[in-house]
């Protein structure tokens, strides 16, 4: 299987998740305490029993990808995890928990690098098969946890490049909310990147994203999916709305969106965002997905 093939495969499993099912994600209902069950972060476990019924040809893509295809680490760990929660599956998640392992037990990565891709994956393991993490191997995800968190204080600050919503502080917030009462700075973490967010990033996103575009051109087809992914889970753990900082941005985004795709469809029979500034774009992946994830949502 060719890694385009793979990549749109896993880009499938996540559309099926997030855009699909996002459609009804949480509504504003004011802020509350963080639930201290699991699963959490993309609500509870009755929440995700009932999309899968509700959405089963969506859910029926998610258990293919987990169950019998060949995927991308992150597409097939979250399949793995959301497949072993709603059908409360130990085996599955604890395959999902040996492969999320894998990087906790590895290096610590920083810089200009996709640390926060890592964090982002092994925490919605955490969260969706907490059952199946020995009390060992969750002081083991906060020690990870915490270790990037330090290693990368100065990596990807300035909020116009970089993708500094996504690859970064999406992975930071997920873990954040999926240790919460366990890991004991994740509460403080979090409450830093709030800061961070009001401060500074939501400024930005009025300033150079009103009417929906962004400055920095392509890297918006990579980083906003995760993003939202983030505010998404914000708004279910604790009912924060960051969409609500920056309204000239989001309010537009969805409608921008439309007018940065190729009218027709080309030689990879799919419509795909034209390239813009020093993002990439030049070749078909998998962000033609995330910009329809993150367009629905």
């Amino acid at each position: 299987m060719n890694w385009t093939k793979t990549a749109l495969i896993g880009a499938a499993a996540l559309v099926g998740v997030v855009a699909t099912w996002g459609v009804c994600f949480a509504a504003d209902t004011g802020r509350h305490p963080v639930p201290r069950e699991h699963p959490r972060l993309l609500g509870s476990r009755e929440r995700l029993e009932q999309l899968a019924q509700e959405r089963a040809d969506a859910y029926q893509r998610v258990v293919s990808v987990a169950r019998e295809q060949e995927a991308d680490p992150h597409a097939k760990s979250v399949s793995m995890s959301l497949v072993a929660a709603i059908e409360r599956d130990e085996a599955l998640g604890r395959r999902a928990v040996e492969t999320a392992l894998e990087t906790v037990r590895g290096p610590i990565r920083k810089g200009h690098v996709t640390f926060g891709h890592d964090l982002a994956r092994t925490a919605i393991v955490y969260d969706l098969c907490h059952e199946y993490w020995t009390p060992e191997e969750r002081s083991l995800f906060h020690d990870y946890m915490n270790r990037t968190v330090d290693a990368n204080v100065g990596s990807e600050p300035h909020v116009f490049h970089n993708g500094w919503y996504g690859y970064k502080n999406w992975g930071i917030g997920l873990a954040c909310y999926a240790s919460y009462y366990e890991n004991s700075r994740a509460e403080a973490i979090l409450r830093d990147l709030e800061a961070e967010i009001e401060a500074r990033a939501a400024p930005a996103f009025e300033l150079a994203g009103d009417g929906g575009g962004w400055a920095e051109g392509y890297y918006v087809n990579y980083w906003l999916y995760e993003w939202l992914f983030f505010c998404e889970a914000a708004r279910w753990c604790e009912g924060v709305d960051y969409y609500a900082l920056a309204p000239s941005f989001y309010r537009l985004r969805a409608v921008a969106s439309m007018f940065e795709t190729y009218p027709g469809i080309g030689i990879y029979g799919s419509r795909r965002s034209i390239p813009i500034g020093d993002g990439g774009g030049r070749v078909f992946g998998g962000d033609r997905d995330k910009t329809l994830a993150a367009r629905r949502i």
